[in-house]
């Protein structure tokens, strides 16, 4: 039934509310529902020529408590916006085992990585002042080879590539960290491993003890609007009704209580007619024409190379 056939209760001043406080882990409530959004939005995309960016934006020192990290989030945004225009995205935030946080984006635009990279060390500038010191105290004496920096997998990086990013890093005078990573997808089936490959996460992974992380994800609020195609018992003749009672796979169970069936795809008229119209109303949500600043996005690269020579 539809909510709209119960009653609101009414709001009583006398009652004190609990104030809202952050989880300090990406709930698995919270990842239900960034899952949902993600699904909708790649159905609805399904079949049309849609260009992807993955990107990981990260804190180039640890993270800090006392800093609003989103907003160096929405500030990065707000500078893609001026770029590229209006244009969809879901992020979702996690912490690495060093304490940096970084942010995991997915955006329906081909977007430059060199801007990527000079908009958001610009954004997350505090965090770069503190990295430009750190290394000039590290290396003060000029290069050598450290045996604690080690790779992902946990082992030492080899001499040729410390050199190289030393080399990389003291030319730009440490103002510019590898604080970016920009990927674009050839396939929807990419997008969709992408995703399932960060929400998945194994759950220590999203756990902030500091309580620095306020938000674990978001979305642009189109996304949120997008729904499945939904067909009313009173819609559907008799013989329909026969077909998904025998195209029943599983019920879902709540307390005994039969909340939801899983039924196998039907391909009958009716189903096919409010696929379409729910495919249409979601795409003009979603698909913007938004024009790009191309003489922007050509400084910010232009600019990118002098100053840094990459």
């Amino acid at each position: 039934m539809d909510s709209a056939y119960f009653s609101k209760p009414k709001h009583n001043p006398e009652v004190e509310r609990k104030p809202i406080t952050p989880s300090l882990t990406f709930s698995s409530s919270a990842k239900k529902k960034m899952s949902k959004i993600l699904d909708l939005w790649l159905w609805s995309v399904e079949c049309l020529e849609c260009e992807f960016s993955f990107i990981t934006l990260t804190l180039s020192s640890k993270a800090d408590s006392s800093i609003n990290h989103y907003s160096l989030l929405k500030k990065w945004l707000s500078l893609m916006v001026e770029r590229y225009g209006d244009f969809n995205y879901c992020w979702k935030a996690e912490l690495q085992s060093n304490g940096n946080l970084h942010y995991h984006l997915i955006i329906d635009r081909n977007i430059n990585w060199k801007v990527v990279r000079k908009c958001w060390n610009r954004s997350q500038s505090v965090y770069v002042d503190r990295y430009q010191l750190k290394m000039k105290s590290k290396y003060k004496s000029g290069f050598f080879y450290d045996e604690k920096m080690l790779t992902p997998s946990g082992e030492i990086v080899d001499y040729d590539t410390q050199l190289r990013r030393f080399q990389i890093g003291h030319k730009a005078n440490w103002r510019n960290p590898n604080s970016t990573d920009t990927k674009h997808p050839e396939t929807l089936e990419e997008v969709k491993g992408y995703v399932s490959k960060y929400i998945n996460k194994k759950e220590e992974d999203t756990i902030d003890k500091d309580g620095n992380v306020k938000r674990w994800w978001g979305c642009t609020k189109e996304l949120h609007t997008l729904r499945y195609p939904i067909v009313l018992e009173g819609e559907i003749s008799p013989e329909i009704i026969y077909l998904l009672k025998d195209n029943a796979l599983r019920e879902v169970k709540v307390e005994n209580q039969t909340v939801c069936t899983i039924i196998n795809k039907l391909y009958c008229e009716i189903f096919i007619q409010k696929e379409t119209e729910q495919l249409t109303l979601n795409r003009s949500i979603i698909i913007r024409q938004s024009k790009t600043n191309e003489k922007l996005i050509s400084k910010d690269s232009n600019q990118y190379d002098m100053v840094f020579g990459q």
